[in-house]
C-alpha cells in the first residue's frame, strides 16, 4: 500500500518521490550499529504519535479512495472530497502528503506509531473540517491497512 493509491491526485513534483525524499530528509543517514530506520528519523522529526486514537485525523492519501479536487482555500491549499478505506461516508479535507511537500505546511503534519501521516487541521485553519466522524473513520481505515499488511 506505499503507492499512491490515486495517481490522478498526485503531482507531477511529487508522484516520484519516497516520504524522506517529499519531507526533505534524503540526506539522513543511519550507521550500521543503530537500529533506527530512515522511516523511524523521519517520524521522530515529525513527533511521530502513537495508536491511542488521540490526536489528529488520519489524512494519509494511502488510506483515501474515490479522491476528487473539491476546491481550494483562500490560502490555496486544494481540497478533496474522499472515504476513507472500507467507508460508505464522504469527507471534504486535506493530503497530507500534499502539505509535506510545502514547507509552510509541513508543521501541521505528524506520523502515527503506524506509519500514517495525520493532519492537525486547526493548524491550517480548518478545524472546522475535522470532525469526530472524520477521526473515527480514519483510524478504522489505518487499523484495517495494518492488517491487511500483516
Amino acid at each position: 500500500m506505499s503507492e499512491l493509491r490515486n495517481q490522478e491526485t498526485a503531482t507531477p513534483e511529487t508522484s516520484d518521490l519516497d516520504d524522506a525524499e517529499l519531507l526533505g530528509f534524503e540526506h539522513i543517514e543511519t550507521s550500521p550499529v543503530s537500529s533506527a530506520s530512515t522511516e523511524d528519523a523521519v517520524g521522530l522529526a515529525l513527533n511521530k504519535r502513537g495508536l491511542s486514537g488521540e490526536g489528529p485525523p488520519t489524512s494519509d492519501q494511502r488510506l483515501k479512495t474515490h479522491v476528487n479536487r473539491a476546491g481550494e482555500t483562500a490560502e490555496g491549499l486544494n481540497l478533496y472530497s474522499f472515504r476513507y478505506v472500507g467507508e460508505d461516508r464522504e469527507f471534504r479535507g486535506v493530503m497530507a502528503q500534499e502539505l509535506l511537500a510545502d514547507e509552510r505546511h509541513r508543521g501541521a503534519v505528524e506520523v502515527g506509531a503506524d506509519g500514517y501521516y495525520r493532519v492537525h487541521y486547526a493548524r491550517l485553519g480548518l478545524a472546522s473540517l475535522a470532525t469526530n466522524e472524520m477521526h473515527a473513520a480514519g483510524e478504522r481505515a489505518a487499523r484495517r491497512a495494518g492488517a491487511l499488511a500483516h
